[in-house]
């Protein structure tokens, strides 16, 4: 290795052919093959080019998102776009409490599978080899080689490309390689009723987090959305927490199923490269689209390869580890509110230039506050004017939040209990019976499959009891329980087919707990104990009278 830590061994002739040998088959790692390629042949160099793991990731669901950008440097690289799932996104919304910004940055969903699909068969027809295995270990040899352990088999190449994204456990055995820091995220993949997918007016949404919930990052397509729980560790129930808080004050107001709920790593900084490294390897910023910064990624390491040789590679990674590390610690505003204004103005602030990733100055009232962050001219001294200026759209900006704060509690007391009954089950034979015997008593009712699904539709009418099963897919029911009780103040009642004591699980000693099968006779007791409580609501004498 030599002074700036690179490896020998780069391209020296046309006779002699260079092997690279790229770790991931996703989109990272086959826009460096056609970007490596390309170059090599534009310049009438050897290049041997191996992309491990092309047999995995054709089936993740997660949407890619791309800016026209990254559009524009796929068709230069002569791909083919794929058509875009949904419509156009034409712009990003943030929602910071009851205000919102927006940022007109056009965006487009792209199908993954039909996306990297595309890109490794024009790959292959380029000349890279497609390896469909995964590789298990990497180690350097003596000669200043690599050596790819892959299923029993190895092989050797001059240089190493990680791009086997985010969080992968071969980074983290290499030697002298820091791979970046990770969040711990959660993602949902919602089917959207009609009513919803017009609501969300074809933008990418970011709702800004608050009470320790995530932040949730909303991509649009079709009739489906994919939304990602941001933070450094979120749960499935705060997860759960924070779509019931969007379905109630947020853009997801309308009606939605879950169709899938897991655990993702987004990296929230950059590495310190040992070896090259492209896209997710690399770092970036959580909730980032990292296709585009992928691209000019691929084009820098390309070019730094056939002009210089394979040994500028890790000096080339490391000035773009260096440039997007100083992006994603850019401050979003000059400075902060300082001496201004209250607290509850500061935190909107640092999260409304946070979560939209620019200034708030989309907004009236956010670009007047945003200017008052910082009055002071340079070099100057404050003058009166400027202080009495600042004074006023802070005491502006804190009366309108002040009054979107007090409104939601007014909602929250005026929106009286539903006399409805809602049975979340996902065995649909047990929730057919009940339903069935819930008919017969005419109590008004509803079934739902899932947890989350229920937690949506509690946000907008209140139910004022739940039978829930305990053994939920997602979260068990008694997760569920506390946040319905949480936000509705319905009576939980859990149902179980595990006998005594397995019945009563740890954290389940607040609700009654019904063994399956049921005592129906005592259920219609239960429940018709609950239903005059919605009766007697004084709101809901008032409205009815």
């Amino acid at each position: 290795m030599d002074e700036a830590g690179s490896f020998p061994g780069g391209i020296t002739s046309s006779a002699s052919s260079t092997r690279i040998a790229i770790v991931g088959a996703g989109p990272a790692g086959c826009l460096l093959a056609l970007a490596l390629l390309d170059a090599a042949r534009a310049r009438h160099r050897q290049l041997s080019v191996s992309v491990f793991g092309a047999a995995m990731g054709l089936r993740d669901p997660r949407p890619i998102v791309a800016d026209t950008d990254a559009v524009l440097r796929l068709g230069a690289a002569g791909l083919t776009v794929p058509a875009p799932q949904g419509a156009e996104l034409r712009r990003i919304r943030c929602h910071v409490g009851r205000i919102s910004f927006e940022s007109k940055v056009p965006l487009f969903v792209l199908p993954r599978a039909e996306l990297v699909g595309g890109m490794r068969a024009t790959a292959m027809a380029r000349g890279a080899r497609m390896m469909p295995r995964h590789v298990d270990e990497i180690t350097l040899a003596g000669d200043g080689r690599w050596t790819l352990r892959s299923m029993g088999a190895s092989e050797r190449a001059d240089r190493v490309v990680l791009a086997c994204g985010t969080g992968a456990p071969i980074a983290a055995n290499l030697p002298a390689h820091t791979p970046p820091p990770l969040w711990r995220g959660c993602a949902a993949d919602l089917e959207l009723d009609p009513d919803l997918v017009v609501g969300l007016g074809g933008e990418l949404h970011w709702i800004a987090g608050t009470r320790g919930l995530p932040d949730l990052q909303v991509v649009p397509y079709g009739r489906r959305a994919y939304v990602v729980g941001i933070g450094v560790d979120v749960s499935a129930e705060r997860m759960a927490l924070a779509l019931c808080r969007a379905s109630r004050d947020g853009p997801l107001r309308g009606g939605y199923r879950l169709r899938g709920i897991e655990r993702v790593l987004l990296p929230a900084g950059c590495t310190s490269p040992g070896v090259p490294a492209i896209g997710g390897a690399l770092g970036g910023a959580p909730g980032w689209t990292l296709l585009s910064a992928a691209a000019s990624q691929a084009q820098a390491l390309a070019t730094a390869v056939v002009e210089d040789g394979t040994g500028t590679m890790l000096k080339a990674c490391r000035t773009e580890a260096r440039r997007l590390d100083r992006l994603v610690r850019a401050p979003r505003m000059r400075s902060p509110v300082g001496e201004f204004g209250p607290r509850i103005v500061k935190r909107a602030l640092a999260k409304a230039g946070t979560a939209a990733g620019t200034s708030a100055a989309g907004h009236p009232v956010a670009a007047a506050v945003s200017a008052a962050a910082d009055p002071r001219p340079a070099g100057g001294s404050l003058s009166l004017a400027v202080r009495w200026r600042a004074f006023l759209c802070l005491l502006v900006a804190s009366i309108l939040v002040l009054a979107s704060v007090l409104s939601r509690k007014r909602r929250a007391v005026a929106r009286p209990a539903a006399r409805v009954v809602y049975v979340v089950d996902d065995d649909p034979d047990h929730a057919s019976l009940v339903a069935g015997f819930l008919e017969s008593r005419r109590i008004a009712h509803r079934t739902f499959g899932d947890g989350l699904e229920a937690v949506a539709a509690a946000a907008r009418e209140r139910p004022v009891a739940v039978l829930i099963d305990l053994g939920l897919p997602w979260l068990d029911g008694r997760q569920i329980g506390r946040i319905l009780e949480r936000i509705s103040g319905a009576t939980v009642l859990l149902a179980t087919a595990l006998p005594s004591p397995l019945a009563r699980p740890r954290g389940a000693d607040r609700y009654e707990i019904l063994t399956k099968p049921l005592d129906l006779e005592r259920l219609e007791d239960r429940l018709r104990e609950c239903l005059p409580r919605a009766t007697a609501d004084p709101e809901h004498r008032r409205r009815s009278g």
